[in-house]
């Protein structure tokens, strides 16, 4: 089964720009390969709700999608360390799953029409971007590409290339500005009133013996300056993480870097070399809080036997951080 999988997998290889040697990064990875999947399991999705008889379906059973996108998640099928070049396929080779034939004869064809029409598509080319501006809403197309074009911008520290069955690599890149204003046209804005929200500093006069703990209102003497601020870059010191029903209790507070660059958030934590991006301050905490989780998941629970020089020296470093799990 897995040369099977191996065999239908679409590859692809990070360069990195920045580090010794051309190694990967962790986060550069985590980050890629969450992107990746986003968009093929959105495109699951959408795919799947376009047909009459599948949304009847649904309606009767939201389950039913539920359960589809996990069966197809994709899985990392093969992988060479040395240039990080990792093989990568949705799971269709096991024997029929418990949906009618219908959705089984459509799953089996979903992933090779997203690696043919999505992932190798030729974002630039003219009849290319007409065929899917026509057959794709706005919103669709967003769920698709944006996690492809966000995980692929020219800003990142690496290269990302797919490689074609002959072993030839493509350089796959977000599209020019011109291109991308096509695929995510702006929205036209609707005259109504509505909450705007912004961000500032407030330096004050605080009263009570220790202010800096159970800090509320009635402790404020005076406010002394408000500084507003152009993007929500408000410190990120969290010290519980939360991913999925996974829950991190902390040493101490984390003291992140939180930045706006590029139409993005970017929250780092140096010392475990943790880097993600998001298009808003709340998706930013949430690649964190995933991030965080696959470092733990896949360096603190392993033997040292089975990791490097280096690599035991993170796990050092999340066993000191992490006080308990829930």
């Amino acid at each position: 089964m897995l040369e099977e999988l191996r065999r239908i997998a679409f590859r692809f290889q990070i360069d990195p720009q920045q580090t010794a040697g051309h190694t990967a990064r962790l986060s550069s990875v985590i980050t890629v390969l969450n992107n990746i999947n986003t968009s093929f399991l959105n495109f699951i999705e959408i795919e799947f709700l376009k047909n009459d008889k599948f949304r009847a379906a649904y309606e009767k059973s939201p389950k039913v999608l539920e359960g589809l996108k996990k069966e197809l998640e994709l899985l990392v099928v093969d992988l060479k360390f040395s240039s990080f070049e990792a093989a990568v396929a949705s799971n269709i080779v096991e024997p029929p799953s418990l949906f009618t034939t219908d959705i089984d004869d459509w799953k089996r064809n979903a992933f090779s029409d997203y690696k043919k029409n999505i992932l190798f598509g030729n974002f630039e080319e003219p009849q290319y971007m007409t065929r899917i501006i026509e057959k794709y809403t706005p919103d669709e197309r967003s769920r698709i590409y944006k996690p492809l074009f966000t995980a692929s911008a020219s800003d990142r520290p690496f290269k990302l290339f797919l490689i074609d069955p002959k072993g030839k690599k493509l350089n796959l890149r977000q599209p020019d500005k011109s291109f991308t204003d096509r695929y995510f046209p702006k929205k036209e804005k609707i005259k109504k009133e509505k909450t705007v929200y912004r961000f500032a500093k407030i330096y004050a006069k605080i009263g009570g013996k220790d202010a800096s703990a159970d800090l509320s209102k009635k402790d404020i003497k005076k406010v002394l300056l408000i500084e507003e601020m152009e993007h929500g870059t408000y410190p990120f010191n969290p010290d519980i993480i939360k991913y999925d029903e996974k829950l991190y209790v902390l040493h101490e507070k984390l003291d992140c870097e939180v930045n706006f660059e590029n139409q993005a958030y970017v929250i780092s934590f140096q010392p475990l070399n943790l880097c993600v991006w998001g298009t808003t301050r709340e998706e930013a905490e949430a690649a964190f809080s995933f991030s965080f989780h696959a470092l733990y998941q896949n360096f603190a629970l392993e033997s040292d036997s089975a990791l490097a020089e280096n690599a035991i020296v993170l796990k050092n470093k999340l066993l000191t951080i992490v006080k308990a799990i829930k």
